[in-house]
């Protein structure tokens, strides 16, 4: 029997290592545990370690149990968790898939080098066919690869000639994304990444120990774009900035603060009123794009990343979206011919998902 449960923001684990690294989270609850271990009372007397204590400390000790117990039973509990998810990481071999996608995503490896399109081409055969990975991972693995790479007819066949109808449709749909399956004509298969992404990985790759985290989601772009003050508002015309606020991020311009004038955006130090930026994304956002901002957050406590504008960013969207809902999205949309026949039919709009009929 399975039993689902969730971890509540009373524990003070979950809170403070929800958003970190998996590698983060087991090295930070592991020495904590060692040092919870080597200082508790409770825990020396389960060591039999209780040659120095009287009668009155033991007493003490005992009267505490209850407490013990309970934090030995959170760290286990955190520990087992993270036991289990390395256990699934491996078994499953998700750090090729993921190296594959990140390779995919930034147009180049862990060591920061550029990956040539016939040996990235290879690695995503090589891992769809290898019968460990679930329809939904291969569709999401090929739904990658059309995203970032313009295939040719040749490649595109070799990628999804064996899916089922229905994955192959999804991977039709993206058309409604702008982007075509196939490219038009052309001998090579070649990368949609441009160099201002590769740019941007490499220079992620150099500031921090995880390479598997080399990929940047654009919503960290847009956040870091607005507290700096340097966002383009041609492409960004729904953000919204309090008047009196220097946004303009163009040299020459003059900043209220440079005029001795308080903006919007000065709090005066109060931690409550600081400003807030508040994204919400229509149509659900992932867990990386939240582990993306919350990483922000953490950083601003450096004063080397300490952007223009000290403030606090609030994301939400109308769904959080897992992968087994991005690749199903895709399974749900009508392929342009079913939406054509619909309105041409109905004489208006038709909803793009199947389910909406």
């Amino acid at each position: 029997m399975c039993i689902r449960d969730s971890l509540p923001d009373v524990d003070d684990l979950w809170v403070e290592y929800r958003y970190k690294h998996i590698t983060e989270a087991m090295s930070g609850i592991t020495s904590r545990f060692d040092d919870f271990v080597a200082n508790n009372s409770n825990a020396r007397l389960q060591r039999g370690d209780a040659d120095n204590m009287d009668l009155s400390k033991m007493s003490d000790i005992l009267k505490g149990m209850p407490m013990y117990n309970e934090l030995l039973a959170k760290y286990t509990l955190h520990m087992n968790l993270i036991d289990e998810c390395n256990e699934k990481f491996n078994a499953k071999e998700i750090k090729e898939v993921a190296e594959i996608e990140q390779s995919l995503a930034t147009g180049i490896d862990g060591a920061g080098k550029s990956v040539s399109q016939a040996k990235i081409m290879a690695q995503v055969v090589q891992r769809i066919t290898s019968g460990k990975l679930t329809d939904d991972e291969v569709l999401r693995l090929l739904i990658t690869a059309v995203t970032t790479l313009e295939l040719t007819e040749k490649d595109r066949k070799t990628l999804t000639s064996s899916l089922p109808p229905e994955d192959q449709r999804a991977v039709q749909n993206l058309i409604w994304m702008g982007i075509s399956a196939q490219r038009s004509g052309g001998k090579k298969t070649q990368a949609r990444v441009d160099e201002l992404t590769k740019a941007k990985a490499k220079n992620k790759l150099k500031n921090m120990s995880f390479d598997l985290c080399r990929s940047t989601p654009l919503i960290e772009h847009i956040v870091l774009a607005v507290e700096n003050q340097n966002f383009d508002r041609t492409k960004f015309e729904s953000i919204v900035i309090p008047a009196g606020a220097d946004v303009s991020g163009k040299k020459g311009v003059t900043s209220l603060r440079k005029k001795n004038m308080k903006s919007n955006w000065d709090d005066g130090g109060d931690e409550k009123a600081k400003p807030k930026i508040i994204v919400v994304v229509v149509g659900g956002m992932t867990y990386a794009e939240i582990r993306a901002v919350k990483e922000l957050e953490r950083k601003k406590t450096d004063p080397r990343d300490a952007p223009k504008i000290d403030s606090i960013t609030i994301v939400g969207g109308t769904a959080i979206m897992k992968p087994s809902d991005y690749v199903q999205g895709f399974r749900n949309m009508l392929t342009i011919s079913e939406y054509e026949d619909l309105t041409s039919r109905s004489g208006g709009f038709v909803s793009l998902e199947i389910g909406g009929r």
